[in-house]
């Protein structure tokens, strides 16, 4: 009889492997996340609304996928990030949680002071 995490083979099924991680959002991030909506709704509501329900859309499959993303060790301990359209979601991750920390332009200068320590720590 196989067991409960294996297939029939013996081998650990893959879906047992992934575990979904709880999403916070830094106040920071979610302040990112304002800006973006009030800008381009100036122009175009229904195109702010878009880009900002797939930005939390990428960010809960993040979760849901376990670690993905680009390493961004230059900016800061265990920084990760995962681009969506023109814009870059900078992440966290920990066994239990995925925490964004920013939300910018893809074109945006980036140093390490757009990431305080303090917002990487759970």
């Amino acid at each position: 009889m196989p067991q409960k995490n294996r297939d029939k083979r013996g081998k650990p099924r893959r879906e047992a492997a992934i575990k979904r991680r709880r999403l916070l959002w830094t106040d920071t991030a979610r302040a990112d996340l304002a800006s973006i909506y009030r800008y381009l709704a100036l122009d175009n509501t229904d195109a702010a609304d878009r880009l900002i329900l797939g930005l939390e859309e990428k960010a809960r499959s993040l979760a849901e996928s376990g670690l993905s993303g680009r390493g961004r060790s230059e900016l800061g301990t265990d920084i990760r990030s995962v681009a969506y359209r023109s814009r870059i979601l900078f992440f966290h991750v920990t066994p239990a949680a995925i925490t964004i920390l920013r939300v910018l332009h893809g074109h945006q200068n980036l140093s390490s002071d757009l990431f305080p320590q303090d917002q990487q720590e759970d």
